[in-house]
């Protein structure tokens, strides 16, 4: 028996759904942690004996030193917060972070032996760092408790709520309006018209004067939200986007704020969604059969920095043949060569733009000018040596890639001045 765990992460409390292999989703209740809605908070106390409350039961510290609440908050803050030393042990953001992840899983009613996927909802990061320190902390934390980095996938909680609200179509355009804290949201364009190019990401937009929690409520007025919205509905303008264009308005909570969909819509937008923690939970099972980012293989150019050539573009099904590339050493006699692979940050605004041509959601970008997430940096990524010096920038390897049925990027590297076989079929890592 096998299972499929989605776990929607979201800053004040998260949720839980699990899919057996032929199943429908359901969602997960845990004992102690859970609160009566089903959702657990993201809190954490540790008890002078050592033991460990989360969640639910480690509310009634509130106020403690050693209590920790909204922890994934603390993964991602900048500056990182220092640690906190109890009875002798320096207790950091990832060391809370690890704590609280294992406290979940091994409350969960079956073994982590008979999970084959962990789904983990990705937050909008403000920076590539950031993600990177995001998606670092939960290999950690998962191959701790003994969990395979090949088993963990990410997905973006704009991509899970759509999913969740039964949208996923490169022709349905969405503008999401996220809760970022009680006086703020972020605002975001998804799934854009196959007509359009335009960047994905909005700017962070405060509301001065018009809290989201507020502003999301059954009193909500046609006239209060599109006012509200209206900074966003400018930008979008500017980039030839209006109202009449977008077909569904989305409201996600995940500042776990409530956010029934107005009553009456202020904008020509043909539907609404709503998605809590728990509807991103489910979203989180229901995944695509294609890639919701965008790869590249890192490599140094010329001035010693570096870029990525792109593998997979979003919106590439799986399995599926990708490209063959030509490598080169990048100095004299260098005695093998480094598969690092990137995933290019889709927070860097300006640098993705849909392909118009394109029935899938796809993306053209600048690997020079782009942020990229390294995924196997720490893994270590798969090297290939050379069996015969090489001079630099002169072409040595042929590389050709494809992605398979379980998202596994594979490699068969031919030796270009023997025909050497160096590589046959080789994963380099797990796409998300």
């Amino acid at each position: 028996m096998s299972y499929t765990l989605g776990l929607a992460l979201s800053v004040a409390h998260c949720a839980l759904a699990y899919q057996e292999r032929g199943g429908a989703p359901q969602p997960l209740f845990l004992p102690d942690l859970s609160a009566p809605d089903g959702c657990i908070p993201t809190a954490l106390y540790v008890a002078p004996d050592g033991t460990l409350h989360a969640g639910q039961a480690a509310l009634p510290f509130a106020g403690d030193r050693r209590f920790f609440e909204r922890i994934p908050a603390l993964l991602w803050a900048q500056p990182e917060p220092a640690p906190r030393l109890l009875d002798g042990t320096a207790w950091d953001v990832r060391k809370v972070g690890a704590a609280f992840t294992s406290a979940i899983f091994t409350a969960l009613p079956f073994p982590l032996t008979q999970l084959e996927r962990v789904m983990v909802s990705a937050p909008p990061f403000e920076s590539a760092h950031i993600a990177t320190r995001y998606v670092r902390w939960l290999h950690e934390a998962l191959t701790a408790l003994g969990i395979p980095e090949t088993r963990l996938y990410l997905m973006s909680e704009l991509d899970a709520a759509a999913l969740s609200g039964g949208v996923w179509s490169a022709e349905a355009p969405v503008f999401f309006v996220q809760a970022d804290s009680p006086d703020s949201f972020l605002a975001t364009f998804a799934y854009l018209s196959a007509s359009k190019s335009l960047s994905t990401r909005l700017d962070h937009v405060l509301c001065e004067g018009v809290p989201f929690a507020s502003l999301m409520t059954q009193r909500v007025t046609a006239q209060s939200l599109q006012d509200a919205l209206a900074d966003c509905l400018a930008y979008a303008a500017e980039q030839a986007l209006y109202p009449s264009d977008l077909i569904y308005l989305a409201l996600t909570d995940s500042a776990d704020l409530s956010v029934p969909v107005p009553a009456e819509q202020a904008w020509a937008a043909r539907g609404a969604l709503a998605a809590g923690v728990r509807a991103l939970a489910e979203g989180l099972l229901r995944t695509p059969p294609y890639l919701q980012n965008s790869y590249g293989l890192r490599y140094q150019a010329a001035d010693g920095a570096y870029a990525y050539i792109e593998l997979a573009p979003s919106g590439t099904p799986f399995p599926s043949a990708l490209r063959t590339v030509r490598l080169a050493a990048a100095y004299d006699d260098q005695p093998m060569l480094e598969f690092v692979i990137g995933m290019f940050d889709p927070e860097a605004k300006g640098q993705i733009t849909l392909n118009a041509a394109d029935s899938r959601l796809s993306y053209t970008l600048e690997p020079s000018e782009l942020g990229a997430i390294a995924l196997n940096e720490f893994a270590p990524p798969l090297r290939i040596t050379l069996p015969q010096p090489v001079r630099a920038a002169e072409p040595c390897l042929e590389a050709t890639f494809r992605l398979d049925a379980q998202r596994q990027l594979r490699l068969t590297a031919t030796d270009m001045r023997t025909g050497a076989l160096l590589a046959d079929d080789t994963v380099i890592t797990t796409l998300y």
